[in-house]
């Protein structure tokens, strides 16, 4: 018996030492090399900032991951992400709108043509120069200086407003800058700068390990999901829409976020300080504006938990109405066009709008959302 489990030991060690052998020479080598020079890329070209904290470099191309998308970036001499690396002079033609905001304006995960400006690029034929400002983690206290950067830097530049989209991470991104001290280091050592395999990158057998139980998760999750519909619907177990079922992996999305939104404790107590602290950082940066000449708007768009819940949703718009209101800022509210008739053709909507178990929009979901702005900005 003893013999028996030293061989298996022995066995299971040299196999585990061929796979990984292999897996060094091959697989990570031939199959997860991109996912190696993709992280160094784009570590490489999303570089620090004094002023507003990171940015883009300018001129650049570089392909980015977000979860498992992998999504091309191009920037402009501004460093600010579009169609193409190219250099953007003032053209008196043309009218410049300069948009802010974070991971939705960057649009993760998304090639350009499916970006929001994308969208509302080809939605007004290109007629207008659209500054794309938007980088993943950006709250309003970042939104104002990078604004107020370009427009010191940049003065030969007339713009025609100034866009904030004004996302639900953004009071709490927000938080952390309370007592800044206006001035980020540009020479950190970042601790994420080298690649780490992760164990399925090191071993061929637990790469389709990996997958196989992957597949069974999300397997595991279609059945609970439907069986929810079912029970709630009275309808039969495979009568609903892929869409329909996956709705749920959105909904059910950074609860991290959304639980500042739907833990009443929290919201009272933390949610709705901050907001009111963010709504500050943008009405210091209209009275910048003010002086200048350049008009400010902001939009507010639904994130897909409050889709399926509109007390939350009423809430958060009443409370961002009150206070636009009560500084005399413009606020669009662009969550009518993504609400749906009923209950089941809004879940629907949320599997067709929304990337895959993600808050961000898709393709879809920046088409509705770029048909809210031209509206609202009469573009």
């Amino acid at each position: 018996m003893q013999k028996k489990i030293i061989n298996s030991i022995l066995f299971i060690s040299c196999y585990l030492v061929i796979d990984y052998l292999l897996s060094s020479l091959f697989l990570f080598k031939i199959i997860n090399k991109d996912l190696e020079k993709i992280y160094y890329s784009d570590l490489n070209n999303r570089i620090p900032n004094k002023d507003y904290k990171y940015t883009f470099k300018s001129n650049s191309q570089f392909y980015s991951k977000y979860n498992d998308f992998i999504y091309k970036i191009n920037t402009n001499n501004f460093g600010f992400r579009d169609e193409k690396t190219k250099i953007i002079e003032p053209d008196s033609n043309k009218k410049i709108y300069f948009f802010s905001g974070d991971s939705f304006l960057e649009g993760v995960g998304l090639n350009y043509k499916d970006t929001l400006i994308g969208q509302l690029s080809e939605k007004t034929n290109n007629e207008y120069i659209l500054l794309n400002s938007g980088v993943a983690s950006y709250s309003p206290y970042l939104y104002k200086r990078k604004i107020i950067s370009f427009l010191e830097n940049n003065k030969e530049f007339k713009l025609e407003k100034i866009i904030i989209l004004f996302d639900k991470s953004d009071p709490i991104d927000d938080s952390r800058f309370k007592n800044h001290n206006g001035e980020f280091e540009v020479n950190y050592k970042n601790s994420n700068s080298i690649y780490k395999k992760r164990f399925s990158e090191k071993f061929t057998t637990f790469t389709f390990l990996k997958l196989f139980a992957n597949f069974l998760d999300e397997y595991q999750r279609n059945l609970k999901y439907r069986y929810r519909l079912s029970k709630k619907y009275e309808l039969n177990f495979f009568e609903f829409t892929n869409d329909q079922v996956i709705a749920f992996k959105s909904i059910g999305n950074r609860k991290f976020i959304t639980n500042y939104y739907t833990n009443e404790n929290i919201w009272n107590d933390k949610t709705k300080n901050y907001i009111f602290d963010s709504f500050n950082y943008i009405s210091e940066l209209r009275d910048y504006l003010d002086k200048r000449n350049i008009e400010l708007e902001i939009f507010i768009y639904p994130w897909s938990y409050e889709l399926v819940n509109s007390d939350l949703s009423e809430k958060y718009i009443q409370l961002i109405s009150s206070i636009s209101k009560s500084k005399s800022l413009i606020v669009h509210n662009c969550y009518d066009y993504f609400y749906e008739n009923n209950s089941l053709d809004q879940l629907a909507a949320i599997g067709r709008n929304y990337l895959f178990a993600d808050v961000h929009y898709n393709s879809n979901g920046n088409k509705i959302l770029s048909s809210c702005i031209k509206d609202k900005l009469k573009l």
